[in-house]
């Protein structure tokens, strides 16, 4: 194979998969000196064979670690609306252990007016470590204001975790060890389905199928987003029906709840307040808050080697599964 034609195989091969592209690089440059080696060696067949043999590897590598990754899964097959499609798909990250292994269903923040799986680029890198050490990670799109108002992005979050049960033996999951949880919104969509509500039944989402809730500086008063389709100034702080808090005592998974020392105003303490309201509601209920975390490097911070915050939540995974 012509070395500027496996050149560009690698490049297209990076690109569908940008954690991949170092490695690539990596090895286009071993092939690059064995191809070298081959012009003054008088084992040249023999030095060819084996550059043809590691291109022959590293393609089934990277075919192999592209599978790991399924895109793009629709968790509602029977709706006919154009913009429910497009927004209920999820993408799933299995690890390689041949073993059942815990998941972590994830919603990413933005207010439940933006963001999705694909923006939010921490999203990616945070499955791929979560799968590295040995827990699936399923990323959830779901739809936003102001195409849909509340409960629907609600009733979204719940239909994909009653998805992701469903398929749990395709997929490799332990039944045991489903957990779900997300960043700012995500984290008020992780809580909102932690307790049967109308949106769990919907879909028919059985709480005791789930092990434990993660919810990431969420709001627990009644949303920002939520107060604003009600015509409340987010000024004005509310906890009606439409809140976590409101719910606490019907909130019976084992739940952690995480902040940042440098959140929003309010949000550390807010999570304060709804432990405090649920910590005896089951075995497991943590809060902590991290160290020089603001709001958004609670999250993207995670990907760090040793970052405090993601062996926590391993360490919760590890700990505790649905009874």
């Amino acid at each position: 194979m012509d070395l500027i034609a496996f050149f560009f195989l690698l490049l297209t091969l990076g690109g569908r998969d940008e954690a991949l592209f170092p490695i690539l690089l990596f090895l286009f440059s071993i092939s690059t000196y064995i191809h070298n080696l081959c012009v003054n060696n008088v084992f040249e067949d023999v030095m060819k064979f084996s550059l043809f043999l590691l291109i022959f590897v590293l393609l089934q590598s990277c075919l192999s670690a592209e599978l790991k990754i399924v895109k793009d899964v629709p968790y509602k097959t029977t709706t006919s609306d154009d913009y429910e499609k497009e927004r209920c798909k999820l993408d799933i990250y299995l690890t390689d252990s041949k073993e059942k292994t815990p998941v972590f269903v994830w919603f990413h923040g933005g207010g439940m007016t933006a963001n999705s799986k694909e923006v939010e680029k921490e999203v990616g890198a945070i499955a791929r470590k979560f799968a590295a050490n040995g827990v699936a990670f399923v990323a959830i799109n779901y739809r936003l204001n102001p195409k849909v108002k509340y409960p629907a992005y609600i009733d979204d979050a719940a239909a994909s975790v009653k998805w992701t049960i469903d398929n749990a033996d395709k997929y490799g999951f332990d039944k045991k060890k489903i957990f779900i949880g997300g960043h700012s919104a995500g984290g008020y969509l992780t809580m909102m389905i932690s307790y049967k509500n109308s949106s769990t039944e919907k879909c028919g989402l059985v709480l005791k199928d789930i092990a434990g809730t993660i919810p990431v500086s969420g709001q627990t008063i009644t949303h920002t987003t939520v107060r604003k389709e009600m015509g409340i100034s987010k000024s004005i702080l509310i906890a009606d029906e439409r809140s976590p808090l409101y719910h606490s005592k019907d909130m019976k998974l084992p739940t952690f709840l995480l902040a940042g020392d440098k959140d929003l105003k309010m949000r550390a303490e807010e999570s304060l307040l709804f432990y405090s309201a649920i910590k005896d509601n089951a075995a497991h209920n943590r809060y902590e808050v991290f160290k020089d975390r603001n709001h958004v490097s609670i999250v993207t911070r995670m990907i760090e080697k040793d970052d405090p915050a993601f062996k926590a939540i391993l360490k919760f995974i590890s700990e505790v599964e649905k009874k």
